[in-house]
């Protein structure tokens, strides 16, 4: 009896024609798609080329200038130390604050001021009243916490240049000699400041 060849799409097996394998036509489209995608990725997020990004120093000694010096990570470490006693209660150890009466510290466009001096002043005389930072609003109240002999120059520099550098924070660092300057102008002074009157203050420490 004769057989009978089954042609169906099912019994036919791959078969290498002159030594090449054909894929199928989806396949070839699926592989340009992804090497199409692959070039677009690359030119999106590669950088270009460009030196800013894959040689953004020229020398060891130019990136070690970034570097924080021994200094200024002890005043930081001071910093962590008086924030912890004085502040965290209030202003939570992630600098987000409360919804009562004490404004996030990070992010907030008070403590990332170009100059410190309405800074320094409020731990040092008190604040109260409707504030904005960080894009919320609340009635702050704060009592004077840096008075003479509660807290030292050094701690009071160390601790604000902890708030300004924090959480992702990055402002340049509050000296002993700013500190100095703005308890000798507020000397005798016993009044809180008011929002109102405080946002009146230059930034620059006089």
């Amino acid at each position: 009896m004769k057989d009978v060849k089954d042609n169906s799409p099912e019994a036919i097996e791959p078969t290498v024609q002159n030594g090449s394998v054909y894929l199928p036509m989806w396949m070839i489209g699926l592989l340009g798609l992804l090497i199409y995608w692959g070039f677009n990725y690359i030119d999106a997020h590669g950088g270009g080329y460009n030196e800013l990004v894959y040689e953004p120093y020229r020398s060891t000694n130019q990136l070690a200038s970034f570097l924080p010096t021994d200094e200024s990570a002890a005043q930081i470490k001071l910093g962590a130390q008086v924030y912890k006693q004085f502040c965290e209660a209030c202003h939570q150890p992630n600098g987000s604050g409360n919804a009562v009466q004490a404004p996030p510290l990070a992010g907030s466009e008070w403590v990332l001021a170009e100059g410190p001096n309405r800074l320094i002043r409020i731990p040092i005389a008190g604040l109260f009243g409707p504030i904005k930072a960080a894009g919320k609003e609340m009635n702050a109240n704060m009592p004077p916490l840096a008075v003479a002999g509660a807290m030292s120059d050094e701690q009071l520099a160390a601790v604000l240049t902890y708030i300004r550098n924090a959480w992702g924070n990055t402002a340049p660092p509050v000296t002993v000699e700013h500190v100095q300057r703005v308890r000798a102008d507020l000397k005798g002074r016993t009044d809180q400041y008011s929002v109102e009157e405080i946002e009146k203050l230059p930034l620059e420490v006089p």
